[in-house]
Parts: structure tokens; C-alpha cells; sequence
């Protein structure tokens, strides 16, 4: 289990078993500077996994994704049209956990279907607010802070997007909640930070690679 869906009945609920060798599909940018799927690739290796860098089009059809465990979606800023958000939605829903980068804004796509996916799995979410400037040291809390690796803080975070509602909030800064899972009926957890940049190749540093690690492990299980 998880403790993004409640109490566990295991004493330790952040226990996770050996991480699978999961097919991991990261839909990339088009904004070249914007290299956040680095980082996502050379963690999902060295966890063991096989991730496979693929274009936006991917997203145009479940079918596309049929032959993967995972799917990180890296990039926040990038536009998804209403088939690529269905298409995210039906993945998670088929049982299989995702990564959806959400930023700033409460406008960007990417944050408009974090919300609908809550929303429509019956849970409650809203973004209530931008944070402005560096949130870095940003404390890192839950399951993700504990395993399979330890990760107290980032230390950079550039900007966010606060929310509240039923997922768990993992990164939070003086009651600013802007890093969040959500645990679907389907068993599949769902994860997005509001802040893409403490993933980029020239911000990334240890902290940041330990807990790209630790939600990939944690998304690659069932959550309830």
C-alpha cells in the first residue's frame, strides 16, 4: 500500500516491494530547453526500467501506449488537446500509473486535466493560487520523502501552483501545498508537481534525482 489512499493495514505503509522492471513511455517537449525527459530517462534506468522517449502524437490514442507500464508526461507547459487529456485519463484508469508535470498556472492544460482526472474518479481538487519566486530549501513529506530512498528537500523550485482537495500533498511550504497523488479506484497513482524546472538537466542535483527515482517506484505499484 500506499499512503496517499489513508491508514494502511501494514506497519510500514511506504513498504514497497522490489521495483518491476516497468516499460516506462515519456512523452517529451517541443521546447528544446525544456529537457525535463533527461532526467525522467536516466532514473527510470537506473531503477532498471525500460523507458522509451516518445513525441506528443503519442498521447493521440490509448493504442499507442498499449505496450507500456507507465507513462511520465514531462513537460507542463506543453499544450494537450482534449484526446491527449482523454488519452492520459484512460491510462490511469486501465489501472496503470502515470507522472503529469503541471506548472504554474492553473490554465495550463496539463493542470486542467490533473484536476478532471481527480474530479472525475470521484475525488475533490482545486487550484487556489500561483506562488511566486525560488520555494527551495522545499520540504519533501509522506511516502515519497521515505522510499524507497530518502529525500527531505529540494533545493530549488522555481514558482508553483497552490491546490487543495483528496490527493495527498507530498511538497508543501508554509501551508502551500504544490506537489500531489492521487490514489483512482483503478489502483493507479497519480502524481504532478507544479514546478518542472527542479527536473531540468541544469538545475538537477541529487535531491532532485532521488525523488524522480522514488516516484517512479511508487507509481510503478498499485496504490490500493
Amino acid at each position: 500500500r500506499d499512503d496517499t489512499d489513508g491508514p494502511g493495514v501494514c506497519s510500514d505503509p511506504c513498504l514497497l516491494p522490489t521495483v518491476p522492471t516497468a516499460r516506462v513511455a515519456i512523452i517529451q517537449s517541443l521546447v528544446v530547453e525544456h529537457d525535463m525527459e533527461r532526467t525522467w530517462n536516466t532514473e527510470a534506468t537506473t531503477l532498471g526500467m525500460t523507458p522509451t522517449l516518445l513525441g506528443p502524437s503519442a498521447l493521440d490514442s490509448l493504442a499507442n501506449l498499449a505496450n507500456y507500464d507507465l507513462l511520465v508526461v514531462a513537460s507542463g507547459v506543453q499544450s494537450l488537446s482534449p484526446t491527449a487529456q482523454a488519452t492520459v485519463r484512460a491510462f490511469v484508469d486501465s489501472g496503470r500509473g502515470a507522472y503529469l508535470q503541471s506548472e504554474y498556472q492553473a490554465t495550463y492544460t496539463t493542470n486542467v486535466t490533473f484536476t478532471n482526472i481527480v474530479v472525475g474518479n470521484g475525488g475533490t481538487f482545486a487550484w487556489t493560487g500561483e506562488v511566486v519566486g525560488d520555494l527551495g530549501p522545499l520540504p519533501v513529506s509522506g511516502c515519497f520523502a521515505q522510499k524507497p530512498e530518502v529525500v527531505t528537500q529540494l533545493s530549488y523550485y522555481w514558482y508553483g501552483q497552490q491546490g487543495t482537495g483528496t490527493p495527498t500533498a507530498f511538497l508543501s511550504k508554509n501551508g502551500q501545498n504544490v506537489g500531489f497523488a492521487f490514489c483512482l479506484p483503478s489502483g493507479a497513482l497519480l502524481v504532478t508537481t507544479t514546478d518542472q524546472d527542479w527536473l531540468r538537466t541544469a538545475s538537477i542535483n541529487a535531491a532532485a534525482q532521488t525523488l524522480a527515482r522514488n516516484i517512479l517506484s511508487r507509481i510503478a505499484f498499485p496504490c490500493q
